[in-house]
Formats: structure tokens, C-alpha cells, sequence
């Protein structure tokens, strides 16, 4: 009899060779591209947010790209920064031991914005999607040795999109009440996208681009009281792909290259700040997620974040959070939704600004989900260009 290690490297076997043979025989140009599966703790926590902790309040600058691009004014001066990201791995089935964590160690965003009187221009990046799955090492069997011939092969798959942005937004002052501001922006965004496959001896490897946009405005009335709205498009990948060497025999009825396609779901966000007291900020942030696609099996739904900022003095500011991402099918009653909480801490020392947030949700959220996010960055801003 198998004992259970054998019987966790058959069923793992036959999961991945479902799995690629699925996305084999879609290829016909007849079919629907197969769905490439999309894995919610991919997401990064800039891209997730779309507005950052709302956008509007102490959101770094290195978050423009994900940002709304009206709160562009709300930086007065030249600023850069740089942004990581690290999360602890999480599981993906309650069946099978397959792990998944977000690539580490690379900047997750980054961004630069130029003011220029009421007008401002920014460039940014970001890491919209990053899932690392890791199926472990299954040890090779022969006929000869059905027990194992001590020689593995290590099954992964690796799946990233990347947004380059410019932005562009110009303020209104007076419109409405003295002291108030009312600010539009727009967003041009290319997208790209790689996945790379390894099934034992086989590699498959796909890539595709894709271009994005977004709108957004914001009211401000004496920067006490703030409102804001943005929509961002929905990002669709389609693209052959490569297996080599193939599965199967050149003889086969399988086709050499297949076709898998990726979607990134529209998103429609509606802000409200606030700011009670000179050293306290309020923010909260309803998102609604869009998948848009028919074929999808995922249900449109709403992610609710609030932030609050307390500056503690001239140099150290106080951050807490909290980020509800909800996540469920369609047609099931499966739901893979997480409430992250926790905050940070901002130390500023003219001109720099460096930044850290750490956030959890061992204390909701479906089981699979637990998981631990770190943001950490660092920015300038300078007083003139």
C-alpha cells in the first residue's frame, strides 16, 4: 500500500497534469482561451487599494500609479519615492500542500510627481499582480523504482503584471466657495504580463500587454472636508502559449501552443477625508470591483479601507488601518475574504521621509487567507523644482 507521502505526491501530479492539460486543448482557435486562475493574495496591497489608504490623506507618493490621479494636487512641491512590499506565504487548497507568496525583495511601486503652478504631471510603476506557486519537489518514480529513484522535480508557476503610468491633473481654486478646490486627473497606463510554467521536464511561458486608463476627481473645501471619485478600466491579457519541450508526442492531436487569457477587474472608488483636528486625518474608501467578463467565475463585489493619520510631532507621524478585501465566486458559496489590520509609523527628516505599515488578518478572514503584509518606503520632496 502507498504510504501518504506517495499518495501527496500522486494526487499532486494529477492536479498539475489536469491543470495543463485543461490549458492544452483551449487552444483551439474554435474555444474560449482558458481562464489563467487568479489568486486574490497576489494582489499587492498598492494595487488592492487603488487609492492607497484612501489617496487623499498622507499617501506616499510612490503610490501615484494605483492612485487617484486628481489627488496629484495634493503635493505641493517636486517629490520621488520608492515603495516594497513583502507578505508571508499562504496555502491555496485545504488538500493539497501548494504554496503561494508574492515575488520578494522588488520595488512594488515607485513614482515621481512635478508641479507646475494649478497643473500637475507624474510618472509611476507599480507591481499590479505577483503569484508564486510552489508545488514542491515530487520525487521521479520508475518501474523500476515505484518507491522513488531519489532524483525530484520542483513544479512551480509564476505569474506577474507590471503598470507603467503617466498622469496628468490640473486644480480649480474658488469654483464653488472661497477656499475650496475642485481637481481632475487622467491616467495613461501600460500593462504587461509574464507567466512562466514548470511541470517536470516542460516549461510553458506566455506574455501579453495591454493598455489602461483612469479618471478621477477631487472637491476640497478649505482642506478640511474632501471627496473623491475614480474609475479605473479593466486590464485584459491574451496570449499563446509555449510549452517546451511539449507534454505530449509530436503526433498528438494536442496542439504545440495553447492560449490562456488573464483579467485585472475594472474598479469605481468613492472617498471621503476628513480632518477634525490640525494633526488628525481621517480617511475612508469604498472600491467597487468590476470583473466585467462573463466567462468569469468571480462575483463583482465592494472593498471598504479606512485610514487614520495622528502627527505626533514635526518629525513622526502615527498611522491605523484598516483594508476588508473581499473575495467569492459565483454560483458558490465559497468565500475567500480577509480583514487586514494594523499601522505604522512615518518618520520625516527634511527632505526625506521614510515610512513603514504592517498589516494582519489572523483575526478574520477565511483560513487560507492568514497572512502578514509590510509596506516600507522612502521618499523626497523638495521645496522648489
Amino acid at each position: 500500500m502507498m504510504n501518504e507521502s506517495m499518495k501527496l505526491t500522486t494526487i499532486k501530479t494529477l492536479l498539475l497534469i489536469v491543470l495543463w492539460f485543461t490549458a492544452a486543448f483551449s487552444g483551439d482557435p474554435d474555444r474560449i482561451p482558458a481562464n489563467r486562475p487568479f489568486f486574490v493574495q497576489g494582489v499587492t496591497f498598492s494595487g488592492a487599494l487603488s487609492l492607497g489608504f484612501s489617496g487623499l490623506t498622507g499617501s506616499p507618493v510612490a503610490a501615484v500609479a494605483g492612485a487617484n490621479p486628481a489627488a496629484l494636487s495634493r503635493f505641493s512641491a517636486f517629490a520621488a519615492g520608492l515603495e516594497f512590499q513583502e507578505a508571508t506565504e499562504t496555502e491555496v487548497s485545504p488538500y493539497v500542500e501548494i504554496k503561494l507568496r508574492q515575488t520578494s525583495w522588488k520595488p512594488s511601486a515607485a513614482g515621481a510627481v512635478f508641479p507646475w503652478g494649478d497643473l500637475r504631471l507624474a510618472l509611476g510603476y507599480r507591481k499590479t499582480y505577483s503569484a508564486f506557486l510552489d508545488y514542491g519537489k515530487m520525487e521521479i518514480s520508475t518501474a523500476e523504482h515505484p518507491e522513488g529513484t531519489g532524483e525530484y522535480y520542483h513544479n512551480t508557476t509564476q505569474t506577474q503584471a507590471h503598470q507603467v503610468s503617466a498622469l496628468v491633473s490640473y486644480a480649480f481654486h474658488d469654483l464653488f466657495a472661497a477656499g475650496d478646490e475642485l481637481s481632475i486627473g487622467a491616467q495613461s497606463d501600460w500593462n504587461t504580463y509574464a507567466m512562466e510554467a514548470k511541470l517536470f521536464k516542460s516549461t510553458a511561458t506566455g506574455s501579453d500587454t495591454d493598455w489602461g486608463w483612469k479618471a478621477g476627481l477631487l472637491y476640497s473645501l478649505n482642506e478640511v472636508v474632501s471627496f473623491a471619485a475614480r474609475y479605473a478600466s479593466v486590464t485584459r491579457f491574451a496570449y499563446p502559449v509555449k510549452i517546451d519541450p511539449p507534454l505530449v508526442t509530436p503526433d498528438s492531436i494536442a496542439p504545440a501552443a495553447t492560449s490562456e487569457r488573464f483579467v485585472l477587474p475594472a474598479r469605481f472608488a468613492l472617498s471621503l477625508s476628513l480632518r477634525p483636528l490640525p494633526r488628525v486625518n481621517l480617511a475612508l474608501t469604498g472600491e467597487y470591483v468590476h470583473w466585467q467578463d462573463v466567462d468569469s467565475a468571480l462575483k463583482n463585489r465592494w472593498e471598504l479601507s479606512a485610514r487614520m493619520l495622528v502627527q505626533l510631532n514635526e518629525r513622526l507621524t502615527f498611522s491605523l488601518g484598516m483594508y476588508n478585501q473581499d473575495f467569492g465566486y459565483q454560483n458558490s458559496g465559497l468565500n475567500n475574504s480577509a480583514t487586514f489590520v494594523g499601522g505604522g509609523l512615518q518618520l520625516t527628516v527634511n527632505p526625506a521621509r521614510l515610512y513603514l505599515e504592517v498589516y494582519d488578518n489572523h483575526l478574520s478572514g477565511y483560513p487560507l487567507r492568514k497572512q502578514v503584509v509590510a509596506r516600507f518606503g522612502m521618499e523626497v520632496s523638495l521645496s522648489k523644482i
